[in-house]
Formats: structure tokens, C-alpha cells, sequence
């Protein structure tokens, strides 16, 4: 992944894809009691996700802000491709697919699906174009689809005040994963 600027994650904190991904997980899953994010990054907004007894965070790498996360977050340093499944009622992979190799994709996407024991909640950009970040111009449903193997349950598209969309996918899972 590409190195982004010095503030870069200061200006994402308050993005409304984050408040709208948790709001539309709660509502797939509304009795979910764990959950599991997968490419965190440094972002605060899974201290925001109320009502789950457990939150396991999963990123490739330490981000200093971690150490400011609510003591309830487990933090976990590890290509998430390697790591054993970790079960947990929802499982949030938020602005990640996009950066994911394409020889590792199907691999990375079913360690999703294994994890996942209500839902799956996925998010790419939406349509954007000209936007200067490798692989993320012209995706939408049907590519996510395709990545995931699967339609999707539901969607909804988040809106930035910038302007940028973001498609926020639901794939609800049954029991047998």
C-alpha cells in the first residue's frame, strides 16, 4: 500500500461512511454481541460501535493512535490472510478489498466469509473516477460482487460532503459459513 501524507488519517476520522457502515451492520445483525474489523488503520470509530461485548481490530501494521483506543478494543498486528479465523458475529472490512493483490483476493475474501457468523460488511469507493489511487476508479456493486463470490444481501451508497460515494454491502451468513 502506498504511503499517505502526514494527515491523512486526521482527515478521514469524522468521514460519515464509518457512522454509516456500524448503523447499517447493527441493522443486519441487531443482536450481534462480537465484532471484528479487518484493515482498521488508525481511525477512532469503532469506539463508537455501542453494544458489542467484544471488538477485535486487525491491521498489518501498529498505529501509535491504538494506544488512545478504549481498553475494550483488541488489537491485533498480523496480515489478517495469515491469522487463524477469528469468529465473530460481524466482521466490518471497511475501504480494504480495493488494496488487496488479486492473487491473495479470493484467499483474503473467504478468511472474510469464514470469520463471519451474521454478517459480512464491505466497503469500496463508489463509481469514483480520475481519483489517483490505484484501483479505485469505476468499482461498484457488481465488481464487489464478483471479488466476493456472491450478491450481496443489501447495500447502501455513503455519501461524503466532498462528494465522494462510497458503497457499503452487506452479506449476511449463514450458520454453516
Amino acid at each position: 500500500m502506498q504511503s499517505m501524507p502526514a494527515n491523512y488519517w486526521r482527515r478521514r476520522k469524522h468521514l460519515r461512511y464509518y457512522t454509516d457502515a456500524l448503523a447499517f451492520a447493527r441493522k443486519l445483525a441487531p443482536h450481534a454481541a462480537t465484532l471484528l474489523d479487518v484493515g482498521t488503520g488508525p481511525t477512532m470509530y469503532l469506539s463508537a460501535a455501542e453494544g458489542y461485548s467484544d471488538i477485535a481490530a486487525v491491521d498489518i501494521k501498529f498505529w501509535p493512535e491504538w494506544d488512545t483506543w478504549p481498553d475494550h478494543i483488541s488489537k491485533i498486528i498480523s496480515p489478517f490472510e495469515r491469522l487463524s479465523p477469528i469468529e465473530s458475529d460481524v466482521v466490518l472490512c471497511l475501504q480494504t478489498l480495493e488494496h488487496i493483490s488479486p492473487d491473495i483476493r479470493d484467499a483474503f475474501v473467504a478468511k472474510l466469509f469464514a470469520c463471519a457468523k451474521q454478517v459480512l460488511v464491505v466497503s469500496i469507493p463508489y463509481k469514483w473516477s480520475n481519483s489517483k489511487t490505484p484501483n479505485h476508479d469505476g468499482l461498484d456493486q457488481s465488481t464487489l460482487d464478483e471479488w466476493m463470490g456472491r450478491t450481496a444481501s443489501s447495500c447502501i451508497v455513503s455519501t461524503e460532503t466532498t462528494g465522494h460515494m462510497r458503497l457499503i454491502s452487506g452479506y449476511v451468513c449463514d450458520n454453516d459459513h
